[in-house]
Order: C-alpha cells, then sequence, then structure tokens
C-alpha cells in the first residue's frame, strides 16, 4: 500500500470556486465507482454508510432523495430504507449518467442531471427524507443550497447531512497551518481530491466552515437540529485497513424541517 500524500491546498476566490463545483466530479466519479465497488474506501464502508443507516432505519419512509448522489452507491445501499420512491439528483452530468447505470434495474429509482435549486424551481417536493453525505463541505452557496433542501422536504421530513468534520478535517489534511487559515471564516480550498488511501490527481473544491455556520444556516432555513454525531472508525478495522484516526473524520447533523 502506497503512502498518501498530502498535496497543499490553496486559498481561492468565489469565482475560482464556482468553476470547481461541479466540472471535476465528471473525473472523479469513476474513479469513487471503482473505489466503492471493490470496498477500498473504509470510511465509506465503515463509518458513513452504516451510520446513515442508523440514521434513516429511526423513521418510517416513503419517498427518499439523495442530494449530489455521486456514483449512486450510497442511493442503492440505503433504498431498502424506504417504503415508496428513491430519487438521486446531482449536477454532474457523468455523476448522474453513473448513477443511472447503477440504480437503473430498481423501477423505483429516479435519477435527474440537476442541482438541488434545480430540481426545487422545477416544482419537485414532498419528499419525507432527504440524504446530502459529502456535499454541504463542496458548494458555494450554502445558504440557496439548505433553502432549496427546505423546499423539497415536505414539513416535519427529515434531512440527514454528513460532512468533513470541520473541527478535525484541517488537521487531518494538513492545511491547518497555512498562514490563510482561520477556523472561525468561510475559506474557499483548491485540493487533491483524496481519500485516507488513495489520490486522485483531480484538484476538487473543498470549503471549510466553521461548525456553528452549518447549524445557523440549518436553523435559518426551517430546520430544528435533532442531534449531531461524531462516529469514529473502531480500533479493530483501523488496523484491519491501515488507517489510523484519533480523531472524528466525519460530523452528521440529522435535522428535522418545522412544520
Amino acid at each position: 500500500m502506497s503512502e498518501i500524500r498530502y498535496p497543499r491546498a490553496t486559498r481561492i476566490d468565489a469565482a475560482e470556486a464556482r468553476l470547481l463545483e461541479v466540472e471535476p466530479w465528471d473525473k472523479v466519479v469513476p474513479l469513487r465507482a471503482n473505489d466503492l465497488d471493490s470496498g477500498s474506501d473504509p470510511s465509506f464502508e465503515k463509518v458513513i454508510l452504516p451510520t446513515f443507516r442508523t440514521l434513516l432505519a429511526r423513521r418510517d419512509i416513503t419517498s427518499l432523495l439523495d442530494v449530489g448522489c455521486g456514483a449512486g452507491r450510497l442511493t442503492r445501499r440505503l433504498s431498502d430504507l424506504s417504503r415508496g420512491s428513491i430519487v438521486a439528483i446531482d449536477p454532474s452530468q457523468v455523476s448522474a449518467q453513473i448513477a443511472q447505470e447503477h440504480l437503473g434495474s430498481d423501477d423505483r429509482c429516479l435519477v435527474h442531471n440537476m442541482s438541488i435549486q434545480r430540481y426545487a424551481a422545477s416544482g419537485f417536493g414532498g419528499h419525507d427524507a432527504c440524504v446530502v453525505s459529502m456535499v454541504m463541505q463542496d458548494v458555494v452557496d450554502l445558504a440557496s443550497f439548505l433553502e432549496s433542501c427546505s423546499e423539497v422536504i415536505g414539513p416535519r421530513g427529515s434531512l440527514y447531512c454528513c460532512v468533513a468534520h470541520p473541527c478535525f478535517w484541517p488537521a487531518y489534511w494538513h492545511y491547518d497551518s497555512q498562514p490563510w487559515f482561520s477556523y472561525d471564516r468561510e475559506i474557499f480550498i483548491r485540493s487533491e481530491f483524496r481519500t485516507s488511501l488513495s489520490n486522485s490527481g483531480i484538484d476538487t473544491l473543498h470549503v471549510h466552515r466553521p461548525m456553528h455556520r452549518y447549524v445557523n444556516e440549518l436553523l435559518g432555513h426551517g430546520f430544528r437540529v435533532k442531534s449531531l454525531l461524531e462516529p469514529m472508525m473502531s480500533a479493530e478495522d483501523q488496523r484491519n485497513n491501515g488507517v489510523t484516526w484519533r480523531t472524528p473524520h466525519f460530523l452528521f447533523i440529522e435535522c428535522v424541517r418545522r412544520g
């Protein structure tokens, strides 16, 4: 197993950040599909997937929406938790195509190549559960994103978010020592997409935001925060996968839309 490299992260402005918001994912998602199909992303298998399954299993779901579905692998593995329809959306054309190919055998699944803003503007909605996995730290306009999420979730519907943990991610990926970094600010960052075990060679957008910014934006867009989770990979899974976690890598936020 090759040692992970830590490319230098670069601070960028909002205009450059918008250029990185969607286009690089056309190149990244085929690689992600291979990683997820081979089981070579322990963070997904051991932390992200089981945490989402635990959260969603707590309620009766008749209409599930996956925002920023990527390759559709998470959508597929949560689909049994919905008694009714499953919708997956992604603004990346390649992502939507790969997700469609993966989910196409399930006639309950619909895939749309569009952003959440366009989805909401098209009049879709009424979902009683919405999953947003590792997306909110990749969007430039968080307020617009969450406003649209609120519009497509029915009253008292649930929103389940997972983001790169803002308290620990900067140190984990070695940009906390950069002179431009400040925990309490929103910072647009250009950096290579990578997982614990692999590098992609493709630059993508990462937006650092302090935890209170996520929570306050959710509250301001009609959500009530029900729980916060900071799951850790077990010591045994860390040993088996050759990774070391001293702190949580992900922050999960479970919300309910106010009626």
